[in-house]
């Protein structure tokens, strides 16, 4: 699992789904985050990001997806956040 905090929010990432050229696709763990938007009618439960396999508090570029293989142009950026890896505790 990775958590990604970023300054008012926060992600708990369960399951990765793969990576290419530099960024990683997480599925978010569904009983402890998920993102709506347009009044609830878009779920965001995917992040994309960079770089893909980050060091315990290392800095990264996070994107939220509603599917791991949506358009760019359905992409929201949430910016720069903090990883945790909790898997190394």
């Amino acid at each position: 699992m990775l958590v990604i905090t970023g300054p008012k929010w926060g992600l708990a990432l369960e399951k990765h789904l793969g990576t290419q050229q530099g960024v990683s696709i997480w599925e978010f763990h569904r009983t402890a985050s998920s993102v709506a938007r347009d009044q609830g009618r878009r779920v965001y439960r995917h992040a994309r990001i960079k770089p893909a396999e980050p060091k315990d508090g290392q800095q990264v570029e996070v994107t939220l997806m509603l599917t791991a293989t949506s358009p760019e142009a359905d992409w929201v950026s949430l910016g720069m956040a903090t990883a945790l890896n909790v898997d190394t505790l």
